[in-house]
């Protein structure tokens, strides 16, 4: 089965550490690198404290939830097989029943198609080569006066990393 394309969001101000490092591990979809929460405790085997990096596999869902996770929009490719999925409207509820709906996205992905909530975890460091970072998911109100600018020359010719800069620029210290 062929890599799957997924959707990792994280705070603009971490884009440079990813690029420089690559994606690192770390507990749950976002930034957060306190202590494992509830989810991460209840999480199977190698998947558990926090060792795993997670992400939606839609884009779209992903867009839904920039104000929880950060702006920040990279994506990297999996191996279904070697991938959990879970559907992201069971995250609500006891954390060990989310682990139990969790199976390989493989299966998801046989069993025609799969939900549009996914979120993919996989259990080991995401490989540098197969990171790709994109421009941040920006919203008018977020580039103030500037956002006349950016809508006059963003598209498929300005690269994903000038646009990235140039919201920098235009954001307040804690965009």
């Amino acid at each position: 089965m062929d890599r799957v394309t997924v959707f990792h969001l994280t705070r603009v101000r971490r884009l440079p550490l990813i690029e420089e490092e690559g994606l690192r591990t770390r507990a749950d979809l976002s930034d957060r690198l306190g202590p494992p929460g509830e989810l991460d405790r209840a999480a199977p085997g190698a998947y558990a404290h926090g060792r795993r990096v997670s992400a939606y596999l839609e884009q779209r869902h992903a867009e839904q939830h920039v104000d929880e996770h950060g702006p920040g929009l990279v994506s990297f490719t999996v191996d279904p097989r070697k991938t959990l999925a879970v559907p992201s409207r069971h995250r609500d509820g006891d954390p060990a029943a989310y682990w139990q709906q969790a199976q390989p996205l493989s299966a998801w992905m046989a069993d025609g198609t799969p939900p549009d909530d996914l979120e993919v975890h996989v259990n080991v460091p995401v490989r540098a080569k197969h990171v790709r970072l994109h421009a941040p998911l920006v919203r008018d109100e977020d580039l103030g006066a500037y956002a006349p600018l950016v809508a006059a020359v963003a598209d498929d010719r300005l690269s994903a990393k000038a646009l990235m800069h140039l919201a920098v620029i235009a954001s307040s210290d804690d965009f």
